[in-house]
């Protein structure tokens, strides 16, 4: 896959969408999880797996227990989210280094739920289908996390998530006390915005294909 090109327009970074709307030719994905490769089909192959809804797949060098890490490899989906509808996804397949991670940290995970509106988060493990094509009824795939996003997009994209996390701890107090409540949100929004300063020096990160680098 590191040898095709996303589509990277109106502030978005790179990304994938399988099938297509704008692609007379547009192909449905598919993976070999045993063999770690992909491929393209015109309709569903036979013996296959089929998952069926929105697929939320992102490939990244680093580890999704960082803060940092995590949020540059899933943060844009949100963004995509926000051109397309507020489309959910029904699961997230998350890879590093061609290899399925199977669980992401605490602070990742509650930035993916914020962002989803507080609906539990599944990451898929494609546990017990080694030996099985998997395929995506419709995937959006992003290799290079927030690399390529403009400024202004990434900003209000920080914001959009920041509310949302706000919003969440507002309603889902989760057993804390509220001066715990109050400390761990002000750490989220102080978190956030080290990363949009951060970010004013960023110029992509390149990610590797399925299978590794």
């Amino acid at each position: 896959m590191s040898t095709l090109t996303g589509k990277a327009s109106n502030g978005m970074p790179e990304h994938f969408v399988f099938p297509s709307d704008q692609h007379p030719n547009n192909k449905i994905l598919c993976i070999s999880h045993g063999n770690k490769s992909y491929a393209f089909a015109s309709t569903f192959p036979e013996n296959t797996t089929l998952l069926k809804g929105l697929t939320f797949i992102a490939d990244s060098f680093y580890d999704y227990e960082n803060p940092w890490h995590g949020l540059n490899a899933v943060a844009g989906f949100f963004a995509w989210m926000r051109d397309n509808e507020c489309k959910k996804p029904r699961r997230f397949l998350l890879f590093k280094n061609g290899e399925v991670v199977k669980r992401v940290g605490n602070w990742v995970y509650n930035l993916m739920k914020a962002g989803l509106g507080g609906e539990v988060v599944e990451v898929e493990s494609l546990e017990g289908r080694d030996g099985e094509v998997v395929c995506f009824e419709r995937a959006v795939v992003m290799r290079r996390g927030l690399g390529g996003m403009s400024g202004k997009m990434r900003n209000g994209l920080f914001e959009m998530l920041r509310l949302s996390y706000n919003m969440e701890h507002k309603r889902i107090p989760l057993g804390m006390a509220p001066g715990e409540i109050r400390n761990a949100i002000r750490s989220f929004n102080s978190l956030l915005e080290k990363f949009s300063e951060s970010f004013k020096a960023y110029k992509g990160l390149e990610t590797g294909p399925y299978g590794g680098r």
